[in-house]
């Protein structure tokens, strides 16, 4: 189920001299991309400089919480529309790397995303205007959302519970293997090619047991 929500992958073309990201459509994407030299190819995805990998893998890192690299470890969670940091008042709900909730227009019932159910509430009949339609959820509305990769960076927003037991701490079996991989990789193409570290490397660290000697 994670690769239907979450079809992600990062592929070498023109001979390794190029590398295209396929992914679900996500509003930060774009600029983000842009940012790191991306080029939007209608059949390809968006294409990068190989050189400019690690940066890649670390933006699909941080929009979907996955880079399509290896399996990862989901969790369900609660998220409480009273408290998210959201804009509740406006057409649709992004977290988690996809579109939660949306309103297609004033007067039509509000479409939850893949793996998401309503535990409590609901959405109001209508909501906003007929030119900005909102998805006016009801006081106390909490959806469960399914299938969110562990390590999501919304899952420290308030309002969110993880539902089905702890962020796990530190990996083991497969897991731990296919990170340590990810992680070589990273560091690799950081030293050939003089790149800064990933932001996110020292948390993947710990996960995998890596401790650095201070100094």
């Amino acid at each position: 189920m994670l690769e239907e929500i979450y079809p992600i992958s990062i592929t070498p073309i023109e001979d390794g001299k190029k590398i295209a990201l396929k992914a679900p459509f996500h509003p930060d994407c774009a600029d983000n991309a842009k940012s790191i030299g991306g080029r939007y190819n209608r059949d390809r995805g968006w294409v990068f400089d190989a050189q400019d990998e690690a940066r890649v893998r670390q933006l699909a890192r941080e929009i979907w919480g996955t880079d399509g690299s290896h399996p990862v470890p989901t969790v369900t969670v609660l998220v409480d529309l009273d408290k998210i940091d959201a804009d509740i008042r406006s057409q649709e709900l992004w977290l988690f790397g996809r579109r939660i909730a949306y309103r297609p227009r004033r007067d039509s019932k509000v479409v939850l995303g893949a793996g998401v159910i309503i535990v409590h509430g609901g959405f109001q009949v209508s909501g906003g205007s007929m030119r900005y339609p909102e998805l006016a959820p009801k006081d106390g509305t909490t959806l469960e959302v399914r299938y969110v990769p562990h390590e999501h960076k919304d899952l420290r927003l308030p309002g969110i519970t993880v539902k089905d037991g702890e962020i796990p701490d530190q990996l083991t079996g497969d897991e731990l293997i296919a990170t340590l991989r990810a992680l070589v990789c990273d560091l690799w193409q950081a030293a050939k090619h003089g790149h800064p570290l990933p932001e996110d490397i020292t948390v993947r660290m710990q996960k995998a047991g890596i401790t650095l000697p201070e100094g």
